[in-house]
C-alpha cells in the first residue's frame, strides 16, 4: 500500500483465505499478521475485524450494520459495523474519507496491490 506522501506499507497473513460463491466469499481465515506496525499513520492488522465476515457488494449487502455499508464506503469489502479498512474503495485523495481506498484512520491511498496464491500442500 502506498500513501500519496510516497510511505509504502505491507500487511501479509500467512493463512489468509477466502471460501466460495457458495459462502459468499466468506473471509474465513486470516492467520497471523506480519507487516509494519508504527503507531499513528499506520496501525498493522486493520483486517481482523473483518474476519469471518460475507463479502459485501452495493447490490448484496452481508454488512453487520443497519445501514449499506458497501454503498456508503462506493465499494466491495467484508464490511462489519462498517470498516476498517477499505481497499476497493475510490481512487481519491479529496473526496469523502469514507469512499476513499484506506487501511487505517481514513488516511486516502494512492495504491494498493493484493496478492494472493492458490494454497499449494508441501
Amino acid at each position: 500500500m502506498e500513501y500519496f506522501n510516497g510511505t509504502i506499507r505491507y500487511a501479509d497473513y500467512d493463512n489468509f483465505k477466502v471460501d466460495g460463491n457458495e459462502a459468499d466469499y466468506t473471509l474465513s481465515s486470516l492467520g497471523e499478521f506480519f507487516g509494519n506496525e508504527d503507531g499513528e499513520l499506520w496501525r498493522g492488522d486493520n483486517l481482523r475485524w473483518h474476519e469471518g465476515l460475507k463479502f459485501s457488494t452495493f447490490d448484496n449487502e452481508h454488512d453487520l450494520w443497519n445501514k449499506e455499508c458497501a454503498q456508503i464506503h462506493k465499494g466491495g469489502w467484508w464490511y462489519n459495523h462498517c470498516t476498517a479498512s477499505n481497499l476497493n474503495g475510490l481512487y481519491s485523495m479529496h473526496g469523502s474519507k469514507y469512499t476513499q481506498m484506506y487501511w487505517t484512520h481514513y488516511v486516502p491511498l494512492k495504491s494498493v496491490q493484493m496478492m494472493i496464491r492458490k494454497y499449494q500442500p508441501k
